[in-house]
């Protein structure tokens, strides 16, 4: 398996990321073990590429830097992009908070993690 820059991921890299998610969760070990069952699942082909970027994807809200880990153990041709937020002018908009709550607003019909990453942003 190879990474993007072209260098082979060992396992000494699978191990170091499966640490990264276990310390992430280690108030939430549910979610750890989540994790190891969509592991389980792809390997068994119970699920393909995409469907581990979708359940990752859920799993690590508000953990991007698991989310884009990942991208070192995906198959060339798959990866990872956080959703960047475009800076609008805040023209009519004098208070911080009233423009996070009016993207939140905005955001409350899209994608949970779109919200829950600009949340964490701000």
């Amino acid at each position: 398996m190879a990474s993007e820059g072209g260098r082979r991921v060992t396992s000494k890299d699978a191990l170091s990321y499966l640490q990264e998610i276990k310390t992430a969760f280690k108030e939430e070990k549910e979610k750890y073990e989540h994790f190891l069952q969509i592991m389980k699942d792809f390997k068994e082909k119970r699920i393909g590429t995409n469907g581990v970027i979708s359940a990752t994807n859920e799993l690590f809200i508000g953990h991007d830097h698991l989310l884009l880990g990942l991208n070192n153990f995906l198959p060339k041709g798959y990866e990872i992009q956080l959703p960047l937020i475009n800076e609008e002018s805040n023209v009519g908009i004098e208070d911080p908070t009233d423009f996070k709550n009016k993207v939140k607003v905005k955001m409350l019909f899209n994608q949970r993690y779109l919200l829950n990453i600009f949340l964490y942003i701000c």
